[in-house]
Formats: structure tokens, sequence, C-alpha cells
């Protein structure tokens, strides 16, 4: 009976012991997991500029600094700078404090102190928000906005503009002040 209880007490501690050091070959062979979103890029004091088939730049983004992610193919922006050609004698160029740029869906999100210009006339659009599709030229916004031209101001909570027409579609509480220029 003392042998049956000295070979079971042997058998539970080398049991013990081997479940203790015990490495799963499956486990060990497995690729972990990586984060969702890890920093993939850095850039600083850049701007990527794309190019149409005819070799003509379309648009560029560049900015102090440029966070690539993997995961979620995005690129975060500190003192953004975006701009986009639409025909050879006309542009809009856009500058805020922050940004987001989503490769995916080629759109922009704009914040802080951001500001839309057309480069061929006075065309002035102030906002802390701006969405820009960079596909389909359009700008968007849900923050109160204010666009500038030709001494007229109209401010609005919101805005949708189609950046190739120059036309502009203000939301709510849109109010307007126009002041004719001295000749």
């Amino acid at each position: 009976m003392a042998s049956k209880r000295i070979q079971t007490i042997a058998l539970c501690v080398a049991a013990a012991i081997a479940w203790q050091f015990y490495d799963d070959i499956d486990m060990r062979d497995a690729p972990s997991e990586r984060p969702r979103d890890v920093l993939q890029t850095y850039l600083k004091n850049s701007e990527t500029v794309r190019f149409d088939t005819n070799g003509q730049a379309k648009d560029s983004v560049g900015a102090e600094e440029i966070r690539y992610f993997t995961g979620v193919a995005r690129g975060e922006l500190t003192k953004a700078s975006i701009s986009r050609t639409l025909t050879i004698s006309e542009s809009w160029s856009a500058s805020a404090m922050q940004g987001t740029v989503y490769e995916d869906n080629q759109t922009v999100e704009l914040q802080g102190q951001v500001v839309l210009n057309h480069d061929s006339n006075d065309i002035q659009l102030t906002t802390d928000r701006l969405r820009l599709d960079l596909v389909k030229d359009i700008a968007s916004t849900d923050a109160l906005v204010t666009l500038a031209h030709h001494g007229a101001t109209t401010q609005s909570e919101g805005l949708t503009a189609d950046l190739k027409q120059q036309s502009f579609h203000f939301m709510h509480k849109v109010t307007s002040v126009y002041a004719p220029l001295e000749p």
C-alpha cells in the first residue's frame, strides 16, 4: 500500500513539474496579434503630392508633422496644409492646426483654426472643423462657419460646399452682411 501511495505522489509531483514548465508549441508558433493602430511612419516638415494620369499635380497634403498608422489607413497631421488643383488656372488650399487624412476614402478632416481659400479669387472660408472629400471636391462642416467674399460675409451653423462649382449651401442660423466695395 505504501508503494502505491509513493507512486501516486511521485506521479502527481512529476505532473506538477511538467505542468509548470509546459510550453504549448501551437501557442509559440502562432503569430502574435498586432495592435490595430500602430505608428508606421513619422514625417517631419513633409508634403505628399499626388499626380493625375497626365503627370500633373492634382493635390497635396503637407504638415509640420505627419504620423501614418497601420490597421486603419490614416495619417495624423500637425499644422496641416492641403491643396487641390481643379483646372490649370483654378485651385483651392486649406490650412488648420490639426488634421486626419483617411487614405481609403480619400478624405481629410481638419480641426482648429481652419482656413479654406480659393486661390484665384478672394473667397475665404473659416471654421473650427472641416471635412474635405478629395474625390468629389466637397467641403462640409456642422460647426460655425464664416464665408468672406468681396467685402461680404455670411455666417452659418453648418455648410456643404461644392468646390468645383463654387456653390455653398448654408445649413442653420444664416446671417449675411453685404458691404459694397468703394470705387
